[in-house]
């Protein structure tokens, strides 16, 4: 991390909520972040360097999924070695540097996956997750590097949500509402408590964020989701603004995904325009 370490994060007992809503150049929403993790979760990141086989120049480990089924049955173990996961790592790094530094301080371990009798040379996206009960890892399909990366600021970001207080069903900070409470989300059939659309609604500014910034690598591929991204996060942000009951930190916090959320509009019409 660069600049603001832990301490400084915390400096008279203060967070700046606004600054810890998107990865800083300075890592300051990296260190609240870890710091709350660790005070309240009992969460810690395993220190020194990860051992081979590792990624993104050496920070993170690659490890072969743990238990004997896997999270779909759609998928499969992936290699370790599988070029797209380099190319990914890549992609994050040279596009948006501050969210890669923090996808190496927040994220220990990757688990590689692929989806059964996959064809990489049409298939598109990923599949990913992460869990709760096993913190600073996540698990992520490498068919396509970029979906790969998508994929990568995606469950960095409800790791991060996590460690900041806001589980998916529970939150001791930012979202207030009771976990009856159930809402809308273009990514379920169903409805979910206000908590898990906040964190659809953080990974997905994310994810579209990558994006945006990927159309000056491959424009086509960039817009191939674009509209629909844009849809949904336009859904539940209407959602979040309507029934979410926010503390004063959420306040600050969602103040600033809103004003995210505008400018990724603004620069995907210009994308979408110029198709």
């Amino acid at each position: 991390m660069q600049g603001a370490g832990v301490s400084d994060a915390f400096a008279g007992g203060a967070v700046d909520w606004a600054r810890v809503a998107q990865p800083q150049e300075d890592g300051y929403d990296t260190a609240v972040a870890l710091r709350l993790a660790e005070a309240e979760l009992r969460w810690r990141k395993p220190a020194g360097p990860a051992q081979a086989p590792v990624f993104c120049d050496g920070q993170v480990a690659l490890r072969p999924w743990p238990d004997e089924e896997t999270p779909g049955k759609h998928l499969v173990p992936g290699r370790l070695d599988h070029p797209n996961l380099a190319r990914a790592a890549g992609y994050v790094k040279a596009l948006w540097p501050a969210a890669y530094r923090q996808f190496t301080a927040l994220v220990a371990a990757c688990y590689p996956l692929t989806l059964r009798d996959c064809d990489e040379s049409t298939s598109i996206g990923s599949c990913s997750g992460h869990d709760a009960q096993v913190p600073f890892t996540l698990y992520v399909t490498c068919f396509e590097a970029f979906g790969t990366a998508e994929s990568m600021v995606h469950e960095m970001a409800h790791i991060k949500l996590r460690c900041l207080g806001v589980q998916s069903e529970s939150s001791t900070r930012l979202v207030r509402n009771d976990p009856d409470e159930l809402y809308v989300s273009p990514l379920r059939a169903f409805r979910r408590p206000m908590m898990a659309v906040a964190h659809a609604f953080y990974s997905w500014l994310h994810l579209t964020e990558l994006g945006t910034r990927f159309a000056a690598l491959d424009a086509p591929r960039a817009r191939l989701r674009l509209a629909r991204n844009l849809g949904w996060i336009a859904q539940m942000e209407g959602e979040i603004k309507a029934h979410a009951r926010l503390d004063e930190a959420g306040e600050r916090f969602f103040g600033e995904l809103y004003g995210w959320s505008r400018r990724l509009h603004a620069r995907g019409r210009t994308l979408l325009e110029a198709a």
